[in-house]
């Protein structure tokens, strides 16, 4: 369960350095919590507030394919809880990577730029080590921990952006 963190931590660093503009936060700030497994494998979870941002009370803008990529991943989600009443964790590592390939579609073929591609990291960067605690965890109540922060970050990401 330790090495499941450190996958997610070095693509979070690669978003980090990869943006070029600093983040701006204006007005109309809307709180969540992160949640991802603690790396002593416990059922315990950490919370680490991220706040975004609308625009001047506006969505951001988001390309076709980060939204198309994002209602992907929602209704992947949708359908794994109608189906599933009693996931093993095998159920959600099987889980786990299909979100992981649609994480990896929506990073190849974003073409965001500007303060809509920063906020658009304050919820996928933590995403991203949700999505890795349910591929590689052994812990049924740390991936359910992670799938739920994940079905948030999805609903804020619909919260705080639009296709133009």
């Amino acid at each position: 369960m330790k090495l499941t963190i450190i996958p997610a931590l070095i693509i979070s660093f690669g978003f980090a350095i990869s943006c070029s503009n600093s983040r701006e936060h204006n007005n109309e700030s809307v709180k969540s919590n992160k949640t991802e497994a603690n790396t002593e494998g416990d059922h315990n979870q950490s919370n680490t507030e991220i706040t975004i941002s609308l625009n001047n009370g506006a969505k951001w803008n988001s390309d076709e394919s980060t939204f198309t990529g994002m209602k992907r991943l929602e209704l992947t989600l949708y359908n794994f809880n109608k189906e599933n009443d009693a996931p093993t964790v095998e159920a959600y590592n099987k889980l786990g990577v299909a979100l992981a390939n649609i994480d990896k579609d929506i990073i190849s073929e974003c073409s965001m730029e500007g303060k809509d591609h920063d906020q658009l990291h304050i919820i996928l960067v933590p995403m991203l080590a949700n999505v890795d605690v349910i591929k590689n965890g052994d812990d049924k109540i740390a991936a359910k921990e992670n799938m739920d922060a994940l079905t948030k970050s999805v609903a804020q990401f619909f919260e705080h952006f639009e296709v133009k």
